[in-house]
């Protein structure tokens, strides 16, 4: 489950920043960059598939074959699967929680509710695991596209910061 990878790199790394605090349906939160190493390991946990290889006879000799439509829908569901790490990553590290999970009253039944329904699974979390908890209320209850996109613009390095990082490195100029 690519939830666990975002999960697991969590609890290698302490979360440490504290900025604005926002609010959304009456929840507080923190939105804060990430840093590319966390992404980069999540994503990397989701190993690339094995190039097929057949035999070609005219030449007596094995060749891979990158076109083989298995390949194909292999490598698909691999960027879809690094895809969702990168959001729970991006969930996991980018929202900070000022005053920790709300009571699960307020906000679980709900979950459970649509789970009943067939419409989300939370039978992959161990909602009395507190981080796990955690992850759940941000990714089913704080976290929406127009965060994420936020949160990642804000991670991301622009040609704009790159020059600013390299002034204080500048020689002075010649007179």
């Amino acid at each position: 489950m690519t939830e666990k990878a975002a999960i697991e790199t969590a609890r290698e790394l302490a979360d440490e920043s504290q900025d604005d605090v926002w609010e959304v349906d009456g929840f507080l939160f923190i939105p804060k960059a990430i840093p590319v190493a966390i992404i980069s390991d999540v994503t990397n946990r989701i190993p690339e598939p094995d190039i097929p290889v057949w035999h070609d006879p005219e030449y007596d000799r094995d060749v891979q074959n990158p076109n083989d439509p298995a390949y194909i829908r292999a490598k698909d569901e691999v960027d879809r699967k690094r895809g969702e790490a990168m959001i729970d990553a991006t969930v996991m590290f980018g929202i900070g929680l000022p005053e920790g999970v709300p009571p699960t009253d307020e906000w679980l039944p709900k979950l459970k509710f649509m789970e009943k329904r067939g419409q989300i699974d939370l039978s992959g979390y161990d909602l009395d695991d507190p981080l796990e908890l955690e992850f759940v209320f941000k990714r089913y209850i704080v976290a929406n596209i127009a965060l994420i996109n936020y949160i990642q613009n804000m991670s991301s390095v622009t040609p704009e910061d790159i020059g600013q990082a390299g002034r204080p490195f500048r020689r002075p100029q010649k007179r």
